[in-house]
Formats: structure tokens, sequence, C-alpha cells
């Protein structure tokens, strides 16, 4: 990690120097991916930070709900409600193991661990929502930088370069459309499920697995 500073360092250096001609002047030994990987390092970097964070958030949710569940079902193994006590356990279970509780489950969880599941649901939406928009301002800040750079790069006489950079910014873009269907997705998928079961709460939108796959491409 300490080398880290050194490197960004020396890319922001060879970048600038690549340009210190001017526009219009043909840079010597112009490196293209070099340019590109010092325009991305903000992007990467804050990607990386927030992936932390928001796994961080979701562990100290999980941790939360998982400790309302265990008291809970403490206090109902006291009344001798064996089949309330198994569904709490099987809840539990599935938080543990990282899966996806299905509309019946939910819907058959007691009235008393309904409350907790409500509470984490909201949790985990307001932390998928956060995140993805985060890491959306993250990646347009650095499609206009690309944007810059390949004007740069044209105007300096170097077109093939130019299209590789346009490359990698229309990937970039092209990742936003892509999120942005799958949240569409996701939203058209939980109010379908909450029409059809209004007695259970939909899986947590940071569960779904292509939204997710697709912050961290």
């Amino acid at each position: 990690m300490n080398s880290f500073p050194k490197i960004a360092l020396l890319l922001v250096m060879s970048t600038g120097l690549i340009f210190a001609q001017g526009p219009g002047t043909a840079p010597q030994n112009f490196n293209v991916a070099a340019a590109i990987t010092q325009v991305k390092l903000p992007y990467l970097t804050g990607k990386q930070k927030l992936e932390t964070d928001i796994e961080k958030l979701r562990s100290s949710y999980n941790a939360t709900y998982l400790a309302a569940l265990e008291k809970l079902q403490a206090d109902i193994s006291k009344q001798g409600a064996l089949d309330t006590v198994l569904l709490i356990k099987a809840e539990r279970e599935r938080i543990a193991s990282n899966t996806i509780s299905t509309p019946q489950q939910l819907a058959s969880l007691p009235e008393p661990a309904k409350v907790p599941r409500a509470n984490y649901d909201r949790s985990f939406k307001k932390l998928t929502e956060d995140g993805v928009r985060l890491e959306g301002e993250l990646r347009a800040k650095c499609v206009a930088e690309l944007e810059v750079l390949q004007k740069r790069v044209t105007m300096a006489g170097y077109i093939e370069q130019a299209l590789e950079v346009k490359k990698e910014k229309e990937r970039l873009a092209a990742q936003e459309a892509q999120i942005n269907q799958l949240k569409t997705n996701s939203t058209s998928e939980n109010t379908t499920t909450a029409s059809a079961n209004p007695s259970s709460s939909p899986a947590p939108p940071c569960f779904n697995k292509s939204i997710r796959r697709a912050l961290v491409a």
C-alpha cells in the first residue's frame, strides 16, 4: 500500500509530460495504456473503498438482525412454542449462510419476527441504492475525464490510441446502462412479489447477484 501513491505520482507526471507540448503536437513515446490507467486511478480506488464500506455495513446489518432473531428465539423457547422457534431458527440459518429467503418463507415468519425483518430489508434497500448511486457518480466522473483524454490524444494526432481511450470510455458508460436495467428489473420483481404476497417483504435488493456482479465488474 505504501508504494501506491508513488505509482500514482509517476503516472500523473508521465501523463503531464505526454501533453506538455500542447494540443495538436504529436508527443514522443506516447503510452496510451499508462494515460488511461492514470485517469482511472481515482475511480478504481474510490470504487474499492466503496465496496469495502458496503461489505462492512452488510455484515453489520446481518449481525444486528441475527442478534434480534436469537433473542426472539430464546424468548419464544421459554413459551414452549416449538413450531415458531423452528421458523425463527430456519430464518437465522438462511441469514447466516447468505441464502435468500423465498416469498413463502418470508410469509411464514412469525409476527414477532416480521418487524426486525422489515427493518433489515429497509437497511439493505438504502445500502444498495446508496452504493449504486455513489459508484455511478465515480464512474460518470471517470467517463468525463476519459472524454477529455480522448480529445487531447486526438488533437495530438494519435488516432489509434484515441480509439483505445474511446473503447474504455464506452465500456464504462455501458456499465451504467446495464446497472440501470438490472435495477429496473429488480424493482419490478420486488413489486410483483409484494403484490402477490402482501404479508411478506421482498428480498433485499442488495442480494440481487446481477447488480452486485455489475458493480464489481
